[in-house]
Order: structure tokens, then C-alpha cells, then sequence
């Protein structure tokens, strides 16, 4: 009963979005795609079973989400190699389901049936805690992708650190380099946006 709450929930706002005349053209479209890709998210999914609607969900869910996600991320880059696959899909579904929720976070926030953040102080926290969750991801990733380097996880992390930093790479895992960095620059754009977005508000 509670996942068909939220269930239905979730399609009322995404007929909201497509029907509603805050937004118009282009951000409409893209608001109303990144709203339904939250159906993938574990924390949407959780929301669906435990609680249903998102205003019965209680108000630390999303920080003890944020912070479970970390320490599974720290135990895979410990251990990656003890399951090589669930280690790849964590460590590129967590970023990318970070990025689809940061998206809703700065363009559905502003429109009246979603409702504003709680604090802008509490979203920042949350967002330099994202920021951890990628370094940690991209760090098991190169430690899958370059075993014959032998990085155990500080030195992964701090190749991981280097890359987010533009200082350097490590060479043979190019392509992971790339795609961290347009993760980097995406989570810098949000950043920017959402809080210059508050302060000219204010």
C-alpha cells in the first residue's frame, strides 16, 4: 500500500511537470526526464517502500542515505576484488543516481507542488558528502581497472583525489579519467548554480 502511494505520487508530479506553466520549452522536458529517472534511485525506491509518500518520509532519511552510501563505497574499495561486479555497478550507479538527484535538487525545487530544500546550509553539507561518494567511486574503479599498479585503496583514493583536482591521472584508465572529470564539472555546475541561484534570490 505504501509503494502504491508513492507510486502514484511520483505519476501525479510527473503529469504536474509536463502540464504545468512554471516551467516552459527545454526545461520542462529535461525537468520532467530527470524527475522520472528518480524512479531508479535507491533512495526513491526506499521512499516507495518504507514510507510511501515523500512527506511521510522522515526528515534524516536523506542524510543517513548519503551516509550509508560511503562507508558501502569505503568497504568496496577495500575489498573490490572480493566481488568485481557488484563492485563496477556500485561504483557507477551511486554516481550517476547522485547526479540524476542533485539535477532534481536544483531545477524541481523551485516549482510550488515540489517545495523549496529544507536548508540551503543542510543541501551544502549534503553536497560535499556527493562530492566523497565520487571520489570513493572513481577510486574503485581504478583500482578494478589498473591491478597490475597494485593501488591499494589510499593510493587509489589519492589518484582518485588528483583527477578531481585537474593535477593528474593515472595513465591506462584514460577513459575513467575523462568520465570523472565531466562528473567533476557537472557537480561544479550544480554548485554554482544552486547557490548563486539562492543568493541572487536573496
Amino acid at each position: 500500500m505504501r509503494f502504491k502511494d508513492g507510486l502514484v505520487e511520483w505519476c501525479s508530479d510527473l503529469r504536474k511537470i509536463y502540464s504545468t506553466d512554471e516551467v516552459r520549452g527545454l526545461e520542462k522536458a529535461f525537468d520532467w526526464v530527470i524527475f522520472f529517472l528518480m524512479i531508479v534511485t535507491i533512495s526513491q525506491l526506499l521512499q516507495f517502500f518504507f514510507w510511501g509518500r515523500r512527506d511521510r518520509a522522515p526528515r534524516e532519511f536523506i542524510d543517513a542515505y548519503v551516509l550509508v552510501a560511503i562507508v558501502v563505497l569505503i568497504c568496496f574499495l577495500v575489498w573490490p576484488n572480493s566481488f568485481p561486479g557488484v563492485s563496477w555497478f556500485v561504483a557507477c550507479y551511486l554516481p550517476a543516481s547522485t547526479i540524476v538527484v542533485l539535477f532534481n535538487v536544483l531545477f524541481l525545487t523551485k516549482l510550488s507542488f515540489i517545495g523549496p530544500v529544507a536548508s540551503n546550509e543542510r543541501t551544502l553539507l549534503l553536497f560535499l558528502l556527493n562530492i566523497v561518494q565520487v571520489v570513493l567511486a572513481f577510486a574503485i574503479l581504478y583500482r578494478l581497472t589498473l591491478p597490475n599498479l597494485n593501488l591499494n585503496p589510499w593510493k587509489a583514493l589519492f589518484k582518485s583525489l588528483l583527477v578531481f583536482g585537474t593535477i593528474g591521472y593515472p595513465e591506462g584508465a584514460e577513459l575513467i579519467v575523462g568520465i570523472q572529470i565531466a562528473t567533476d564539472f557537472v557537480l561544479l555546475a550544480v554548485f554554482l548554480a544552486f547557490f548563486v541561484g539562492r543568493l541572487g534570490n536573496k
